[in-house]
């Protein structure tokens, strides 16, 4: 039996899909360490200059330099404390942690090492050298090192949201939202916690659940435009097409520049059936930024659909020079050449479709195009490729019994059954 084939099923793509970076504080608090005596680089320098070989008060010193972005004199900080207490872990955690900011990894890495090293029962040395291992993107180093932070404190939040980042990050969505709710057990008013859940559960496709998690971090204090943003596209994907809308408007009043949700935007109109419409918000989207492609291939499919073909290859041409090779860009341009009798052109188009991915619609369309160029049997070829792919596609069949018409006598009792298989099919 002949395998079903998948059809073309054109459309909005979608842009906006954002995540927060994971990162516990990479730098260690004074107050792990039970160094919390000062509360600012001014303190902390009058202690150093009443005791210059106070290597607790370099290190206070340099966690406020870090906190102000002077990264450099954290270090230098960080540093004379390492050469007045050679053995402090805090000093190599606190300097790991500026070089991690910095994204010295190499450095960041051999600082952490050590100040394990030294002191194996200190979780956040586990902890932030995780952080290094997410941004070098070494998941299992990550969750390893959560793993052991949690050995010797099962209370640290950031622990679990740790290994939930790690997990997404290796694609395991579910094992990544139960470590999220782990975390949301110990702090069940984190806003960031809902917020990187939602994520995992929208590439689960549980976009209920994402959308109950962007709510209750909207709720407890996140309200930027990438999470409207990216409620909307949850809205979307179960077709609640206004609160969606309304998210991705309230994106652009909080983002006027946010391209992606007016791209978003458009595709809501596109779904709705309102190309005018969708066209708006896909021209707003191309003003804010020239180089989206997106834009051009959405725009392109709600010209096509109100048969303004012209545009359309226009906006498809412009897509591809950009560097975008999907598939539905081809078959859409294809299609949109057909419509304007531009059948050698449709046909070249549709050979780059059949070629990356055969399809029962991009035969059937190709087809067509040689129905209307009268190559008839080039047409039955296509027809019956579609065929093979896609045995139930009425239309297939519809443009083989046309094709047999086409042809001498001996052909009208193939046209006739094809005909007849499209008339069952309702």
């Amino acid at each position: 039996m002949a395998k079903k084939g998948k059809r073309f099923r054109a459309g909005g793509a979608h842009g906006g899909k954002e995540r927060r970076d994971f990162g516990p504080a990479p730098v260690p608090h004074p107050s792990i360490y039970n160094m919390r005596r000062f509360k600012s680089i001014e303190e902390a320098g009058r202690a150093i200059e009443l005791d210059p070989s106070d290597a607790g008060a370099y290190c206070e010193r340099g966690f406020f330099y870090m906190q102000n972005g002077r990264y450099e004199n954290a270090i230098a900080d960080y540093s004379r404390a390492i050469q007045l207490d050679p053995d402090a872990p805090y000093a190599y955690d606190g300097r790991g942690g500026v070089y991690l900011l910095a994204e010295d990894y190499a450095r960041a890495l051999s600082d952490l090492n050590k100040a394990i090293k030294i002191a194996p029962g200190v979780p956040m040395c586990y902890l932030h050298r995780g952080a290094l291992y997410m941004k070098k993107r070494m998941y299992s180093q990550a969750i390893a090192d959560f793993t052991e932070a949690l050995k010797i404190n099962p209370e640290i939040i950031e622990a679990y949201g740790g290994r939930g980042e790690a997990y997404y990050g290796e694609k395991n969505y579910d094992r990544a939202i139960d470590e999220y709710g782990l975390a949301l057990e110990l702090s069940p008013d984190y806003a960031h916690w809902y917020d990187m859940r939602a994520e995992a559960y929208r590439e689960k496709g549980d976009f209920e659940k994402a959308a109950a998690d962007y709510s209750r971090a909207i709720e407890l204090g996140i309200a930027d435009d990438r999470i409207y943003c990216n409620r909307g596209l949850a809205y979307e994907s179960i077709k609640d097409y206004e609160r969606a809308a309304a998210d991705f408007d309230r994106s652009i009043e909080l983002n006027p520049k946010n391209t992606a949700a007016y791209n978003n935007r458009g595709t809501i109109q596109t779904a709705k059936g309102d190309y005018d419409g969708a066209i708006y918000y896909y021209d707003r989207a191309i003003e804010s930024d020239p180089h989206y492609i997106m834009a051009y291939t959405n725009r392109g499919f709600a010209c096509s659909k109100k048969g303004d073909y012209d545009g359309a290859v226009r906006d498809f041409d412009r897509a591809l020079k950009l560097g975008v090779r999907d598939v539905k860009v081809y078959y859409n341009r294809g299609i949109s050449h057909l419509g304007m009798g531009n059948h050698d052109l449709a046909i070249a188009d549709l050979n780059v479709v059949i070629k990356m991915n055969p399809q029962a619609t991009a035969y059937h369309k190709r087809g067509s195009a040689y129905m209307d160029k009268n190559d008839y049997d080039s047409a039955i070829a296509d027809f019956n490729e579609a065929l093979k792919l896609s045995p139930d596609f009425k239309d297939a069949y519809a443009g083989l019994g046309f094709a047999y018409t086409k042809k001498s006598e001996q052909y009208q009792a193939l046209a006739a059954s094809a005909i007849m298989k499209a008339a069952g099919l309702g």
